[in-house]
């Protein structure tokens, strides 16, 4: 599968981080901006579009580095998981894959 992670513009100005997977699938917000979705990319995962981001990442996965850098430069702790910074992510935005076949059919 392909999946491309992306800038959408909202029409009420927000930009939100999404994942656009291949043909039309896996259609949803990551990250309500680029803070959250640095965090989201410092908890470890290889394929955000693709894995359950309520569980801990794969330890081979995780960047101690860029961790301790994004949790200094951000001054915040870097989560066990993901989940939480979709789920306000979602809760903050229009549905995505709704709005992509809204504006391409």
């Amino acid at each position: 599968m392909v999946q491309c992670i992306a800038l959408w513009l909202q029409d009420d100005g927000h930009c939100r981080v999404v994942h656009l997977g291949s043909e039309g699938q896996n259609l949803f917000v990551l990250a309500r901006d680029m803070r959250d979705f640095l965090l989201l990319l410092a908890v470890g995962y290889f394929e955000l579009g693709f894995e359950d981001l309520s569980r801990p990442p794969d330890a081979e996965g995780i960047n101690p580095q860029f961790r301790k850098w994004v949790a200094s430069q951000l001054s915040c702790v870097v989560p066990a998981t993901g989940g939480e910074i979709v789920r306000r992510a979602q809760s903050a935005s229009e549905n995505f894959e709704k709005w992509v076949h809204q504006h391409t059919a």
